[in-house]
Parts: C-alpha cells; sequence; structure tokens
C-alpha cells in the first residue's frame, strides 16, 4: 500500500511540467467546459447551465467534459457536445478553455494538470450544505495546511476558484468560509439546478388527497463506492413498512447519495416488498424530484431543494449522535432548520407518514419562513443569472 500511494504521488509530482504548459497555453474564453461527480454523471447546476448556454447563447461554446467513456458515448448519441476527458482533443480542450464548471472540484471532475491557472474556475457545489465542508470540516483535519503542503508540491490540485454560486446569503456565508474565498467571489443566483422544480412545481401546494408517492433520500455515509448501511443499522422493517404502505394507497421510492449502493441484504428486502422500490444512480433525479409527493431524509442537502415545491418533509436523522460522532458537523442546530418535529426512530416516521396522509394536515409555519430563508430566488431563472455571472469574469 505504501509503495502503491509513493507511485502515485511521483507520477503527480511528474505532472508539473504539464501543468506549467497548460498554465503558459493562451485560454479561449469563449470555450466553458462543464464536468460533474468526478466526471462520471450527466448532473447537477452544470448540466442545467450547459443546457441553457446550448439553447439561448451562441457565441459561447459550451462543452460537457466526459471521464466516462459509457456517460461519453450516452452524450454523443444524445446529440450533446462532449468530449472525452482522457483523448487528444478532451485535454486540448482542457489546456485552452477560457472556464470551467464544476460540482466538487477541478482534480476530482477534469484532468487538473491540464487546466491551467489562468483558466477561471466555478465551484456550483452539489447543493446546499447542511453539513460543514470544506475548510470548515475539522473533522478532516488541519484542510489549511494540507492545501499549502498541496500548493508546494502538487499544485494543479489546490483549490482555488474564481466564482462561487449560493442560493441565499445564508448559503454564501457558509460557502465563503468553506472554501476560504472573498465575499466578492460568492454569488447568490439560486441553484440552477432547481429551476426546473419551480417551474414545474405550483409553489407552496399541498393536496393530501393525492398523496401516492414518497421519496426516502438520506445523506452519505461512509465511503464512496461504499454500501449504503443505514437501514440495516437502524432496524428498518421491510415488512411492517411495506404492509403500512399497502393500506395507505402509497409506494416508497430510496435513493441513495451518487457515490453509493445498496446492500446485498436491502436490495433482497426490497425485491420482495411490493410498495418500497430502488432508485439507482442512473439518470437525474432533478428532472422527477417534482413527480414525489413526500419527502423523507436526514442531514442530505435534498431536504434544502425540495423545500421549494411546498410538500411536505418528514425530517428523520436516525442514528444523529454516531453521525455527528463519525462523519460531520453540521452548519445549524438541526431542529431550528426542521420544518416539523424530527422523527428519530422509524416508528416515528411511519406515524409522521400516517399524519401526512390525513386531509386535516397542514404544513408547520415555519415551512414559509425556512423556504425563504434559503431560496432568495423562486423564479427558475437562475442558470441565466450564473451564465451572466459566468460572462463577467472572462
Amino acid at each position: 500500500m505504501l509503495i502503491k500511494k509513493t507511485l502515485r504521488l511521483i507520477i503527480l509530482f511528474l505532472l508539473n511540467p504539464v501543468y506549467l504548459i497548460a498554465s503558459l497555453t493562451p485560454k479561449d474564453e469563449n470555450i466553458w467546459l462543464f464536468s460533474a461527480w468526478n466526471g462520471k454523471k450527466f448532473l447537477d447546476s452544470p448540466k442545467y447551465v450547459f443546457k441553457y448556454l446550448l439553447s439561448n447563447n451562441g457565441a459561447i461554446c459550451a462543452i460537457w467534459v466526459a471521464k466516462d467513456k459509457t456517460l461519453y458515448n450516452e452524450m454523443v448519441a444524445q446529440g450533446f457536445p462532449v468530449a472525452y476527458a482522457y483523448s487528444l482533443r478532451g485535454l486540448y480542450l482542457q489546456m485552452r478553455a477560457g472556464i470551467v464548471v464544476f460540482t466538487h472540484s477541478v482534480e476530482w471532475d477534469f484532468v487538473a494538470s491540464f487546466v491551467g491557472y489562468t483558466t477561471k474556475r466555478v465551484q456550483t457545489w452539489h447543493g446546499i450544505p447542511l453539513k460543514k465542508i470544506g475548510y470548515d470540516n475539522k473533522k478532516d483535519g488541519n484542510q489549511r495546511l494540507k492545501e499549502l503542503i498541496r500548493l508546494i508540491i502538487l499544485p494543479f490540485t489546490t483549490v482555488r476558484l474564481d466564482l462561487v454560486i449560493a442560493a441565499s446569503e445564508v448559503d454564501k456565508a457558509h460557502l465563503q468560509s468553506a472554501f476560504g474565498v472573498t465575499s466578492n467571489k460568492v454569488r447568490v443566483t439560486g441553484y440552477p439546478r432547481n429551476d426546473s422544480l419551480v417551474g414545474k412545481t405550483p409553489n407552496g401546494s399541498h393536496d393530501n388527497n393525492r398523496i401516492k408517492r414518497i421519496i426516502y433520500m438520506p445523506t452519505f455515509r461512509g465511503n464512496v463506492g461504499s454500501e449504503f448501511k443505514l437501514l440495516i443499522a437502524s432496524g428498518f422493517d421491510f415488512k411492517k413498512v411495506d404492509a403500512l404502505l399497502k393500506d395507505l394507497n402509497l409506494e416508497l421510492y430510496i435513493k441513495l447519495h451518487p457515490v453509493q449502493v445498496f446492500s446485498k441484504e436491502d436490495t433482497e428486502q426490497i425485491a420482495k416488498s411490493s410498495c418500497i422500490k430502488a432508485i439507482l444512480n442512473h439518470g437525474d433525479i432533478y428532472e422527477h424530484l417534482h413527480n414525489y409527493d413526500v419527502l423523507i431524509t436526514d442531514f442530505s442537502g435534498i431536504f434544502f431543494d425540495f423545500l421549494i415545491t411546498g410538500k411536505p418533509i418528514i425530517m428523520a436523522p436516525i442514528n444523529m449522535d454516531t453521525y455527528l460522532h463519525e462523519d460531520r458537523e453540521l452548519y445549524y442546530n438541526y431542529e431550528a432548520i426542521c420544518p416539523d418535529t424530527p422523527c428519530m426512530h422509524w416508528d416515528e416516521v411511519l406515524n409522521k407518514i400516517i399524519d401526512v396522509c390525513k386531509e386535516d394536515y397542514l404544513q408547520s409555519n415555519r415551512y414559509t419562513a425556512l423556504q425563504k430563508k434559503f431560496h432568495t430566488y423562486l423564479d427558475a431563472m437562475s442558470s441565466r443569472r450564473v451564465v451572466r455571472e459566468l460572462a463577467s469574469i472572462t
């Protein structure tokens, strides 16, 4: 293991001259590159800004960069302008790009050594953070010291940002702190991935008689690529839940974080259920989120997105103490941001499901206040505002 890590470090170090060449290569300010989720998914705010540009701005050469061959081939088949990250064309475009737009980092979403110092870097992140991230995440060690070491040894892997987009002033303050940028580099635009959600959902509407589909979207726990163990660990009773859903004529869809997979045990239990279904990590959940009537979640940023719909949200921070101890700290007092009393056990979640199906169910007065607090804009024009900000930094 030590030998493998040493060899990787040597290889990365040898890429420093490539980064120097990329930094000296003239940039074309009209080439804007987009990528997301380690270059393996066509998702999130970069996707929606990219599609907006294709429809509304012919002057900009917008190209998606895919690090996954399957994704690349799928996008080619759909007629999107896309480049394979490791091809000669892809590497050339990354050297020449005026702007790169991503969900995580240049290092994760692009071939970092080919993205020169003078290329503008735009961080869209992947949702309003409820959990502490970046420099604010003290559980991941001294991030600033790590960043200084990386700057000296592998400068192309460092986090340097020219623009960060935010959904509100509250969101802006946390992103500014997390990424260590000045206030003027964080712009409140709204999240482009929510534009279609705003456009398709009557804001604030909720018909209790039409609740049919519930979606459970828990946060990331554990390691990238790992199995999601919470259902097993917290005593989720598939038979009991399935029976209740059948009685209420409901369906429960479980959608895990994009970098986690279902355990074998959960997969088998879901297959045996008539009303519990799995949503695999293919496609874009934001294109379909408006089709669900109730959200169940814990510490996921999907909470903030679903607030836009005005539909019921069941906050279920199952095993909260374990999560806070082993994974992340939060930016907020959890109960203070919950639209309703959080459910700490699955039995409480089931009772809450029964409640939201009642004809006399009403949202808490806190719901609208939270919606306004975390979303400055609810007009389906966030992509347009982001494009305007991108143009201002070229």
